[in-house]
């Protein structure tokens, strides 16, 4: 008995978790759209006029450890961390909600601004990274509460798998959004 609950806790907590991200995604474009309409026009047109202005040129090599100890290293030690003690699951949800949110009022933002292509726009922000960041963040959240040194080994290579998703964010997606910018203003200056 006490097995059958071990291996279904962790499809309850992983459901409990896309469907609060879900809600807060629904809450997030709500709130990009009703209630903070002016913000989020300002917030599409400065990410146009970057995406504008943007070239992979910046990027180097002795910059991506500065990118990573101040952007990602952070916020994953944190979840490691905090997914040890049985205060972390309210953490690992509020990060959930989190990004849920955030992506809700982004995406909004950006089909404002490019309209159904603004779509595309937000999973070009996300990718490659992404399909390195979901199965991690999902593993984290199986994972949780199982300190051992087991744990500390499924966290190394958790964090293995999360280092090559900063690495294709840093390279490789300045260089997709690039070009899925030029497909979106091409395609949007034929309808015009």
């Amino acid at each position: 008995m006490l097995a059958e609950r071990r291996k279904k806790h962790p499809r309850i907590t992983l459901k409990a978790h896309f469907i609060l991200f879900l809600c807060a995604f629904f809450i997030g474009a709500l709130l990009a759209n009703l209630h903070w309409p002016d913000e989020s026009f300002w917030l599409g047109y400065q990410i146009e006029n970057a995406l504008k202005q943007f070239t992979d040129r910046g990027l180097s090599r002795s910059a991506f450890p500065v990118f990573l100890l101040k952007y990602r290293l952070p916020v994953w030690i944190m979840l490691c961390l905090l997914s040890c003690f049985y205060r972390g699951k309210f953490a690992l949800s509020l990060f959930s909600g989190w990004l849920g949110l955030s992506l809700g009022i982004l995406s909004a933002t950006l089909a404002k601004q490019f309209s159904i292509l603004g779509i595309s726009m937000t999973g070009a922000m996300l990718f490659p990274q992404i399909l390195a960041y979901l199965p991690v963040y999902i593993l984290l959240i199986k994972n949780r509460l199982k300190r051992s040194a087991v744990y500390v080994v499924k966290c190394a290579l958790l964090s293995g798998i999360f280092l090559t998703g900063v690495l294709g964010e840093y390279f490789l997606n300045p260089w997709f959004l690039e070009k899925m910018y030029a497909v979106i203003s091409a395609v949007a200056s034929h309808t015009n």
